[in-house]
């Protein structure tokens, strides 16, 4: 993502068909040849600092068993239903699954580096430990006979709270015909799934989730800070400093703000200056110039000026009509 990652030859993320063998080799195989590993998540962050404690989750692999296989499962349907798409800064589309490499996750290698399989009284889950206070669970599925084409999975689940969700019920069970009451602290694992991670590519199911899970929004501020000077330094705006706070500071436009950037949006801008009248003009947009050829900054058309980056402002030529376009693919 723009210079984040020099210096590494490219590579791609797996097909559909793909991970669908490595899905369905994991669902068919019996489990007593599966390396199973759950380990629940609790984050702390402080300003731009994250950190990651994971506690081990100790139960046996039949006990596990159904969460494992209802996960494969749930991801099978997922997988039959949409198609891989690159993750878009800006959109999110519920009808595919967006991949990104792991190196481009700043705080993935701190939740990474904090994966153990080692128990110890430190880090495993205990009755004494508050439920509530994890935050989301991994799920690293593997084989026991190694299989080079056979790749490790690992799971990303936001930590469903039955025990905060029905804080005031009575929580029990029928023994025979007789009610008997659940102690209060009870710990969940569903066949949900945000992401999973596959030889290191990302497959974001629910990128909401998932940008909570990891922080993913510091991405955009470090993609920001490390454009800042070449966005000043190309004068589309008269105040370009208030323009980047703006955006920095408004979840509404920073991951469109950050996207402009990546898609060249300021160097184009500058290039080819003398079309910013004639484009405001053709499209009846708010904005003005000054003398100097700047855009006048006013927060109030941040969106427009937003759109303008993008290249967003386009003209059918089926109908000659102008209109936004939202996403535009190019082709030759």
């Amino acid at each position: 993502m723009n210079n984040m990652i020099k210096n590494r030859e490219k590579r791609e993320p797996k097909s559909t068909d793909e991970i669908r063998r490595i899905i369905n080799h994991y669902a068919i195989a019996d489990v007593k040849d599966l390396q199973i590993d759950v380990m629940f998540v609790k984050k702390k962050k402080s300003g731009r600092e994250i950190q990651y404690e994971t506690y081990m989750f100790q139960c046996s692999n039949d006990s596990i068993e159904p969460a494992v296989k209802g996960t494969l499962k749930r991801v099978n349907g997922i997988l039959n239903n949409r198609k891989l798409d690159k993750y878009d800064l800006e959109i999110s589309i519920d009808d595919t699954i967006q991949t990104i490499e792991k190196e481009q996750v700043i705080h993935g290698d701190a939740l990474l580096n904090e994966i153990t399989i080692v128990l110890t009284d430190d880090n495993t889950l205990n009755d004494k430990f508050d439920f509530d206070k994890l935050d989301f669970l991994i799920m690293q599925i593997s084989s026991r006979k190694k299989k080079k084409d056979m790749p490790k999975v690992t799971f990303l689940k936001k930590h469903l709270r039955p025990s905060s969700k029905f804080k005031n019920s009575v929580k029990g069970f029928i023994n025979g015909k007789e009610f008997k009451p659940l102690p209060q602290k009870i710990i969940t694992i569903g066949d949900n799934i945000d992401a999973f991670l596959i030889d290191g590519f990302y497959y974001i199911t629910n990128r909401n989730n998932f940008n909570s899970m990891l922080e993913f929004k510091d991405v955009y501020y470090k993609i920001i800070e490390d454009n800042k000077k070449d966005i000043m330094s190309a004068r589309i705006f008269d105040n370009s400093k208030q323009f980047i706070e703006d955006c920095q500071n408004d979840g509404r436009f920073l991951p469109r703000f950050t996207k402009a950037i990546l898609a060249d949006g300021f160097k184009n801008a500058k290039v080819y200056n003398n079309n910013l009248a004639e484009i405001i003009e053709k499209h009846k947009l708010k904005l003005r110039l000054t003398p100097k050829g700047q855009i006048e900054y006013d927060n109030k058309y941040i969106n427009e000026m937003l759109n303008l980056l993008l290249q967003h402002y386009v003209t059918s030529d089926l109908t000659k009509k102008s209109m936004i376009a939202k996403a535009i693919e190019k082709y030759s």
